[in-house]
């Protein structure tokens, strides 16, 4: 089975989103990422076909 995933590189500006992208499926690429001004979030796009 493939895995396959969407990234997606959460900026300043999207900040104040990120409860959004969670809501939606996304989940953080690393527990450990606690850069106050970027966060790298992931979909598992096998999620669609599910």
């Amino acid at each position: 089975m493939a895995v396959s995933y969407a990234c997606v590189d959460v900026d300043d500006a999207y900040l104040n989103a990120v409860p959004f992208y969670e809501k939606n499926g996304l989940r953080f690429m690393n527990a450990e990422d606690d850069d106050p001004h970027t966060r790298l979030m992931y979909y598992d796009l096998m999620n669609l076909v599910a």
